[in-house]
């Protein structure tokens, strides 16, 4: 089995604590492996450290455009970013169905951390990172964390959802803003101008254009 390490090699992205929880994971007595993905300008140091430190098991692939074969080969995903973001990569990694195990801060709060039985660590812990590991190596933690990653996918982070909740947003502050309120879904030109983001309102006679010919408003707009 692969502890899968996916990510630049820059030092916010904390790879070292990585590799220092694979070393004292000692997952390599069991048969598993770490595959760093990703390249960077800490690549060098790390190479070394893994030299110096004789770490079993590791292997530096670089960058690589087949994502999904690291994920079809992947046990775990370790994610030891300490202020990520967002965090894509633990997304796409949970979708594909690879339990993770990611430092608890950043975006990894909003997302694997929204998991009841999410395996978080304190940012730049490799010692809770490794007891996290070794919590997945048997066959039965990895299937339910599995099965758990893609309920929350499906329910959370599907475009589709994303499109719904971003609508609900805008129907929320159409009907709860007062009429001068600017409106950037404006449906044309001349009622983009007429609305500016400091909530004054243009026309002809304030020295906005004027309205083109015929025009009869936002189809559409207010919503019901």
């Amino acid at each position: 089995m692969v502890v899968l390490v996916l990510q630049r090699l820059e030092r916010e992205k904390d790879t070292l604590t990585a590799l220092r929880a694979w070393q004292k994971s000692e997952l390599a007595t069991a048969g598993w492996s770490m595959r760093v993905v990703g390249g960077g300008s800490e690549q060098p140091m790390l190479e070394a450290w893994v030299a110096s430190h004789r770490v079993p098991g590791v292997t530096f692939t670089g960058p690589t455009p087949h994502v999904a074969d690291e994920f079809a080969s992947a046990g775990i995903l370790l994610a030891p970013a300490t202020a990520e973001p967002f965090g894509l990569v633990v997304i796409e990694a949970m979708a594909a169905g690879v339990p993770v195990v990611a430092s608890a801060s950043g975006g990894h709060l909003e997302t694997v951390g929204l998991l009841p039985t999410a395996l978080t660590f304190p940012p730049g812990d490799p010692e809770a990172a490794a007891a996290a590991m070794r919590s997945f190596d048997s066959g039965a933690s990895r299937s339910d964390a599995s099965n758990a990653g893609r309920q929350l996918i499906e329910a959370e982070f599907t475009i589709a959802h994303h499109v719904d909740q971003l609508l609900a947003e805008y129907v929320r502050a159409r009907r709860s803003a007062p009429d001068s309120a600017p409106r950037p879904w404006a449906s044309s030109a001349w009622e983009r101008a007429r609305w500016r983001p400091d909530r004054t309102r243009r026309g002809p006679s304030w020295g906005g254009p004027a309205p083109p010919s015929g025009w009869t408003g936002w189809p559409g707009w207010p919503p019901s």
